[in-house]
């Protein structure tokens, strides 16, 4: 302690307020979710697995059915996908879309209804019969 003299350990107060300082700058914050595909699927009569299909910006999403008939998916008023940049408001069974939410959702996310899409699945054609529309709730985008 000699070595300080007369100011002691004062002297070393700047130098551990300047480390203090940076590593508060470090904190670790939760990564973003990871991207990943999301399948959603058709039971028996148009009755998808989920109420609401939970996604985030980036993920993947394609329907599949397991009764099989063919289905369309058809976005109402919005839609949260995108093929190839653009919007995708009608998708085939088994097309992939990419979740990119909308600017309401991007830019307000923290309301309720602004990430909920609501869609509905369109079943193929039977023996001469049009094609039957079938309502389900929607997507919920997490932003």
């Amino acid at each position: 302690m000699k070595t300080f003299g007369s100011r002691g350990p004062w002297f070393l107060l700047p130098l551990l307020a300047t480390v203090g300082w940076n590593s508060c700058q470090h904190v670790a914050q939760a990564p973003p979710p990871a991207p990943k595909s999301v399948t959603e699927n058709i039971h028996s009569e148009c009755k998808p697995d989920d109420d609401w299909i939970p996604v985030n910006i980036n993920d993947q999403l394609q329907w599949q059915a397991s009764d099989g008939h063919k289905y369309s998916i058809h976005f109402k008023d919005r839609t949260p996908l995108t093929i190839a940049g653009n919007p995708a408001k009608t998708l085939d069974l088994g097309q992939q879309a990419l979740v990119s939410g909308d600017d309401q959702c991007k830019k307000h996310g923290d309301k309720d209804t602004d990430c909920y899409f609501r869609y509905f699945l369109k079943k193929d054609a039977q023996n001469g019969s049009p094609a039957r529309p079938c309502s389900d709730p929607g997507v919920h985008v997490t932003p």
